[in-house]
């Protein structure tokens, strides 16, 4: 075939390490699904405690541990990492989660407001950690790489939803391309269109109104009047929907993680503030009462 897709240079890449196209749809992409998203539990709870707990299950089984105070601490955990998924803070055990509970109740601090420091909060001695908060270069890096990663998320997901198939030209200009199951070519270097039937007809009025080269055309044209075009361009966009939904996903978790450390960010200096503001609230009401 003279043009490519990007899944085809994904699996050539993989074929150079000997993993087939069928181990991709059955190994590699499940892999990364499941990796994005035990990425995102691990990154929210701070912890690999869902992973393991997983690959244990997966060699044990579901056999239950017959050792009562093994089964308690494991209990433990898991409450302690259920609390920490839904609110990010990953305390040290289910005493330090008592604890944390009864200092925001008694400042009337929103336990959301503390979730949204994230990590710049230091969950034993109930405090931001000024040392660790980012300067402003650091926030503008973690939201602009957000931004690509997000623009990226958007990309592939328009590949995912996409009628055409997004395939480059071997020989020539290697130019880009979407064509269509039904042999529609869209340009990319111009907002033209041409089929088979263009072919037919003055090849140099497609080259104005696409940008191409007569050789690329002529290429293109031959392409256009394989017999089995049809089914090679549905085989390529089962394989551009499938590899683009995965990919989508990966990089949606790692828009979400830059973002989040570019919010925390932003909260850990909000609520350094209002911690201030609390302590000179209540230096202020112990200097009244020892008047």
């Amino acid at each position: 075939m003279e043009f490519s897709s990007p899944v085809q240079v994904v699996q050539q890449v993989f074929s150079f390490f000997g993993i087939t196209p069928a181990a991709l749809w059955v190994i590699v992409y499940p892999t990364v699904l499941i990796g994005a998203i035990v990425l995102f539990g691990c990154f929210r709870t701070q912890s690999d405690h869902l992973l393991m707990a997983r690959i244990w299950r997966l060699l044990q089984g579901k056999r239950p541990i017959t050792d009562q105070a093994v089964n308690s601490y494991f209990a433990d955990r898991d409450a302690l990492m259920k609390f920490t998924f839904h609110t990010t803070l990953p305390m040290p055990t289910l005493a330090n989660v008592h604890r944390i509970i009864q200092w925001a109740d008694k400042r009337e601090i929103p336990m959301r407001e503390i979730r949204k420091c994230g990590h710049f909060f230091d969950l034993r001695k109930l405090e931001i950690r000024k040392e660790k908060i980012w300067r402003s270069y650091q926030q503008i890096i973690a939201l602009l790489i957000g931004i690509v990663l997000g623009y990226g998320c958007i990309g592939l997901g328009i590949l995912a939803l996409a009628p055409n198939v997004l395939v480059q030209l071997k020989t020539g200009e290697q130019r880009w391309f979407f064509i269509s199951e039904k042999g529609a070519v869209k340009t990319l270097t111009k907002d033209s269109r041409f089929t088979i039937s263009d072919c037919a007809k003055n090849q140099n009025d497609i080259s104005v109104k696409s940008g191409w080269n007569s050789e690329d055309i002529k290429t293109m044209c031959e392409i256009l009047k394989d017999p089995s075009l049809d089914k090679d361009v549905a085989d390529m966009l089962i394989g551009q929907r499938a590899a683009s939904s995965v990919f989508a996903v990966l990089f949606l978790v790692l828009t979400y993680i830059s973002i989040t450390l570019f919010t925390r960010s932003i909260a850990a200096r909000d609520m350094l503030k209002l911690l201030a503001q609390l302590d000179a609230e209540g230096a202020f009401m112990q200097l009244e009462l020892d008047l």
